[in-house]
């Protein structure tokens, strides 16, 4: 005889089954063994039962659905009941996939809801499968679900749910469109204020983009139910027809590539670099419409964040790689039993231990299905609560997961070949889509960089491009060091310089993005000694980088901004002076670094506290101006000061003509010559000194309060006269010899006779000193003078 079924399971099938049954099954509160047929199926056919036997386990009581997590709540405290088959349930020898539990009372306490799994165990107690399954008792109507976490009560609650979020779409979509429209016009408005005679073409453009929008808009009213897929492509159409139109420019290096490009024309507003200039497509040509100023690309406005303005809808995961320390042998099949037993062609395979997770949160995970050791099982403590993906196979999957409420941890399967890789998505970032535009306009630019610290791997190996990126073990050898770092978190359009080596599958770096996927790498494939300047891809999440060789230090830099051409850029200067020039502040710098770091030029600092063009300094050090010996190679030089010669006991002005070292007139003779025979070709420019607070135009002591001179008609001047006198005598020799001359003692702007400006700008060396600006005395009124004192030299 026959044994129909009361309820039918396909342990293949994924989708659930609401069951009535009232005719068949009549369990009531206090009932004990009333049997219950179960038709176990595989694909829709009898599932061979053979060593299996059936068992029910769940909680009866007042429960009711709950929405938010899908399932059915019980009372703190309701008790769970459970049923085991000791194997007599199943029929026919378990050939027709039949097997009948007799529940015992228990499971029928109180009436209202039980709710729970039924599933199959293999004789050592593994769980071989399990269902959700409940059952509701109404009067003398019992319903079963399978799979199912609502009941018919419900249902009407989750439809107007369903109905309530997909409105919320409806207006979130509403609300997207209108702003896009909104934009899409005030751009247009701009550019045609600029270029009148393409009105008419800017406003059929807009006119054929409006309609588009009203048309989706008339879509959207008409169906009062808008499905998540339909509402996904609308919004990639919008995206894709704004960012196509005349609001994101495209840049190309100069006209010719923009005509290569587009021979034909295209709808937008193409920028060449070469000149600045945007172009726009009209009467069959590309017509210059002058420089992109107001919308487009002005000097130092390039802001990455503000490229693609158009695409501020379109998201990428920001991710964090999980780490995955230890990895198990075997795999962990989805009946929750570890099998070590494998086929070698199919890899070896490996999996992890259990990986903590919370509810809601998203990873990407990607790694090698291996047949029943399923790529991603879903735990709850150690209950397999699903599995993925469905598809039998042992193929590299990547797979998007969210964590449902009832999950507390992850088990993953992979190989040895292609270990498991978790990442978690933190938050989203905006799409720039510009970056083959940014990348044009940036890669004639030159970039401050910044060392990043590496964090190498404790044992050695490698990352292999050639195996999506993965790390492989390799033990050591006596010629190659195989060592390799933590991935570095990396960003769309960051720029790096990395120094290393690259050896075949080992190459220097490899970028994966968000999903784990391999999408760049070094394409250099065997070089001991590289270096190498990237940005990074859109989509990209982790930069892997390898070590290699012995010898070679591996050093990663990242570009912190733009570095400006700065006008003397690859010339060389020779700064010749006194303590003023010379290194005196805690930093070990002079206003001679901070001209280096206005104009670019390479300085070499020839100062010398208490020296001049007479005087060589205390104690007899014999170190004079003319004395010092310039680079050969040096573009510029400045002879800057110095009052220090008017402490000098035996001063003397002389006359032109003379070359006596012991006059100032022939001591700065003697200095440009020595400059010249090391570098017939330099330039060379004379810088009086700034006021100091004993020689300033308010000081008229007589020049004896400084020092008694041998020269008495030097000894009887005021300091104010003499400072005058040396000034002019600077000035008329740059003039009689040809030469630039700044002075800073009428034109710096500094004023030693002022207490507050003192105590602001001087103080250079001591709490009490009034001759020597301090760091930002000379920055400020030094510095940005003779920076450009030297432009002028060179032109």
């Amino acid at each position: 005889m026959a044994v129909k079924a009361d309820i039918t399971i396909d342990i293949d099938k994924q989708v659930g089954e609401l069951q009535n049954l009232t005719q068949i099954y009549n369990a009531r509160v206090g009932d004990n063994k009333t049997p219950l047929t179960i038709a176990w199926r595989k694909n829709d056919l009898p599932l061979n039962l053979k060593g299996l036997h059936a068992y029910i386990v769940g909680k009866t009581g007042d429960g009711s659905y709950n929405s938010e997590t899908g399932k059915i709540d019980f009372p703190i405290n309701t008790p769970v009941s459970q049923f085991e088959d000791d194997g007599s349930g199943t029929l026919d020898g378990g050939q027709s996939g039949l097997t009948t539990l007799l529940i015992p009372k228990q499971m029928w306490q109180n009436s209202g809801l039980f709710a729970g799994y039924i599933g199959l165990k293999s004789e050592d107690g593994s769980v071989f499968t399990s269902k959700d399954i409940w059952f509701k008792v109404l009067g003398n109507v019992l319903d079963a679900g399978v799979e199912i976490n609502y009941f018919i009560g419900d249902f009407d609650k989750a439809l107007a749910e369903a109905e309530k979020k997909l409105q919320d779409k409806t207006d979130s979509f509403d609300q997207i469109t209108n702003a896009a429209l909104s934009d899409l016009r005030e751009k247009y408005r701009e550019i045609a204020q600029s270029s009148e005679d393409l009105a008419s073409e800017y406003t059929a453009t807009l006119n054929n983009i409006t309609d588009s929008l009203k048309s989706m808009q008339a879509y959207i009213e008409t169906h009062n139910i808008v499905t998540t897929d339909k509402f996904e492509n609308l919004d990639k159409y919008l995206t894709n027809k704004v960012a196509t139109s005349y609001v994101q420019p495209q840049a190309f290096n100069n006209l010719d590539d923009l005509k290569q490009k587009y021979p034909n024309g295209s709808n937008g507003i193409m920028v060449t670099t070469d000149n600045g200039h945007y172009y726009l497509w009209n009467n069959n040509s590309w017509k210059d419409c002058g420089t992109y100023q107001s919308t487009g690309i002005a000097d130092k406005s390039i802001h990455l964040e503000n490229l693609s303005d158009t695409l501020e809808n379109s998201l990428y995961p920001n991710v964090d790689e999980v780490e995955i320390t230890n990895l198990l042998d075997g795999y962990f099949s989805k009946y929750g039993t570890v099998i070590t037993q494998h086929n070698a062609s199919d890899g070896d395979p490996v999996h992890t231990e259990k990986i903590p997770v919370k509810p809601g949160e998203e990873y990407y995970v990607y790694t090698n299905n291996y047949w029943d050791g399923k790529a991603i099982n879903m735990m709850e403590n150690d209950t397999i609560i699903n599995y993925f993906p469905s598809e039998n196979d042992a193929q590299i999957k990547s797979i998007k997961i969210t964590i449902p409420n009832n999950v507390d941890s992850l088990i993953l399967n992979g190989t040895k070949q292609f270990v498991p890789r978790l990442f978690k998505i933190n938050s989203y970032n905006q799409d720039q889509d510009a970056i083959d535009n940014l990348a044009i306009i940036l890669k004639d630019k030159e970039f401050n960089f910044k060392e990043i610290n590496l964090t190498q791997i404790n044992k050695t190996g490698y990352w292999d491009y050639t195996r999506n990126g993965n790390y492989t073990d390799q033990a050591p050898d006596n010629k190659n060091a195989m060592k390799s770092y933590l991935p570095v978190k990396v960003k769309p359009f960051e720029i790096y310089r990395l120094t290393g080596c690259s050896a075949w599958n080992a190459r220097l770096y490899e970028i994966i993005d968000f999903q784990g996927h391999l999408i760049s790498c070094c394409d250099n494939e065997n070089s001991q000694s590289l270096t190498t300047t990237f940005m990074i891809p859109k989509n990209a999440a982790y930069l892997e980088v390898n070590e290699y060789f012995l010898n070679v230090q591996t050093k990663l830099e990242k570009a912190v901004s733009i570095k400006e051409k700065k006008p003397l850029d690859g010339l060389h200067w020779g700064a010749i002076g006194d303590s003023w020039t010379a290194i005196f502040d805690k930093d070990g710098k002079s206003y001679v670094n901070d001209v280096a770091d206005i104009t670019g030029i390479t300085a070499t600092n020839l100062g010398a506290g208490g020296t001049g063009y007479v005087t060589g300094g205390a104690n007899n050090w014999n170190n004079q101006f003319f004395k010092r010996n310039i680079d050969a190679d040096t573009d510029i030089c400045t002879i800057f000061g110095s009052f220090n010669d008017a402490y000098y006991p035996d001063f003397k002005f002389g006359q032109k003509g003379d070359t006596d070292t012991a006059t100032m007139w022939g001591a700065m003779l003697a200095t440009i010559n020595n400059c010249y025979k090391n570098n017939p070709d330099v330039l060379i420019g004379i810088i009086s000194p700034g006021p100091w607070g004993a020689i300033n135009p308010f000081k008229t002591d007589t020049m004896s309060k400084l020092n008694s001179h041998s020269d008495t008609t030097v000894n009887n001047m005021a300091i104010n006269d003499f400072a005058e006198k040396y000034v002019q005598t600077m000035k008329e020799f740059a003039q009689m010899y040809s030469l630039p001359f700044l002075d800073l003692y009428h034109q710096s702007n500094l004023r030693p006779w002022n207490d507050d400006f003192i105590n602001k700008y001087y103080h250079g060396q001591s709490a009490t000193d009034t001759t020597h600006p301090n760091p930002n005395g000379l920055k400020k009124y030094i510095a940005p003078r003779i920076a450009s004192f030297l432009e002028k030299i060179i032109k």
